[in-house]
């Protein structure tokens, strides 16, 4: 009896730290800047998304660390194509700005 006890409460805790070590990557990643759709943006509003993305991305990939090897490769997974999603989403929309007003340089860089 106690040996099955045991290892009940063994098998729940095995679970939690699991959920909690995966909540880490998704707490490291939350709160990620909205990325607008092309026609709800103008060239000033993308400038000004630009170091919002870059700080959202900066943050996430310190905190994403500090996880540490807590997290399960998928979780940390799920958190870098998150990260990618929001930089390559800013990506699109700067790259057409920039097509659009012959701008050089406007994009973040995350790859």
């Amino acid at each position: 009896m106690k040996k099955s006890t045991y290892l009940l409460i063994g098998i729940l805790l095995s679970l939690i730290s699991t959920s909690v070590f995966a909540q880490c990557a998704a707490h490291a990643v939350f709160r990620a800047p909205a990325i607008p759709e092309l026609r709800d943006t103008n060239f000033e509003q993308v400038a000004q998304l630009e170091e919002s993305v870059r700080s959202y991305i900066a943050d996430a990939e310190k905190r994403l660390q500090l996880c540490g090897n807590r997290v399960s490769p998928r979780s940390y997974n799920l958190a870098i194509n998150r990260l990618e999603r929001v930089a390559d989403g800013y990506n699109e929309l700067a790259q057409f700005y920039n097509r659009v007003r012959g701008f050089k340089k406007m994009d973040v860089a995350v790859n």
